[in-house]
């Protein structure tokens, strides 16, 4: 579970433990209700996948992403 997730289930952790409630189901809420995504279209997976590396490093203006960034000890085995 994310840490930006905790805040809006602090209250919920039993129906959680207990089955009641699903994390995916809070987090799908939490990621339409909080967050803004945006969608590409391109050709195929693997430039899909170059595209979310980029991303993910930061080279767009957008910056790194606050979610999911590419770490930089992992960007030796990504680009083998």
């Amino acid at each position: 579970m994310s840490t930006n997730l905790l805040p809006y289930v602090h209250n919920r952790i039993s129906e959680i433990a207990e089955d009641q409630l699903s994390v995916d189901q809070l987090t799908r809420e939490f990621i339409r209700t909080e967050l803004g995504f945006r969608f590409l279209v391109v050709p195929s997976p693997a430039e899909a996948f170059l595209i979310e590396r980029r991303l993910q490093r930061g080279e767009w203006n957008a910056g790194r992403p606050i979610l999911n960034p590419l770490l930089t000890s992992n960007l030796a085995l990504v680009e083998k």
